[in-house]
């Protein structure tokens, strides 16, 4: 694990590792040093099992996107009914603790972005991610994620940027 040291663990070498083949040396030596913790251990292999295929990686991408999209239909037509009807939904408080949910992960990358960007605007940052997203959808479905870097999943946070994942 070349990035990291005694005290620290680099997330470049943890992605490197869930990335890496069966038995490669970065997760065993991972899940070798996390013996003393079960639920760390358990949460590694998970990570590894689901990182390691990226065909996977790329049907999870694909199912969480509908599931967000299936779940901002279901809080507009609770917003729609609510708006032109005066009709409340039971899920109206669920409804509304995941919409405040995503409102602050959309506005958390916004801001990340137009920090990093003063220039932008938030309909730049918006597009962004969208592509980014998109970028990441496509290499995984067309080429099974040869090309992606650690920049593509750990954007301006990994230390070693252009190192292929899934070489």
């Amino acid at each position: 694990m070349p990035r990291s040291s005694y005290t620290k663990i680099s997330q470049d070498d943890v992605l490197q590792a869930i990335t890496g083949p069966e038995n490669n040396v970065a997760i065993t030596y991972l899940l070798k040093i996390s013996e003393i913790s079960p639920l760390l251990r358990q949460r590694l292999f998970y990570a590894w099992k689901s990182f390691s295929d990226p065909r996977s990686i790329s049907k999870g991408l694909i199912s969480s996107r509908q599931s967000v999209d299936w779940q901002i239909q279901r809080i507009y037509r609770a917003r729609n009914l609510l708006v032109h009807k005066g009709e409340q939904s039971h899920l109206i408080w669920r409804l509304l603790q995941n919409t405040q949910y995503y409102v602050s992960i959309s506005l958390s990358r916004v801001l990340h972005d137009l920090s990093e960007h003063p220039t932008w605007g938030v309909d730049e940052s918006l597009g962004y991610q969208a592509m980014r997203f998109d970028h990441v959808y496509q290499t995984l479905q067309q080429s099974s994620g040869k090309g992606l870097t650690h920049f593509d999943v750990l954007g301006s946070r990994s230390k070693d940027m252009h190192a292929l994942l899934w070489p």
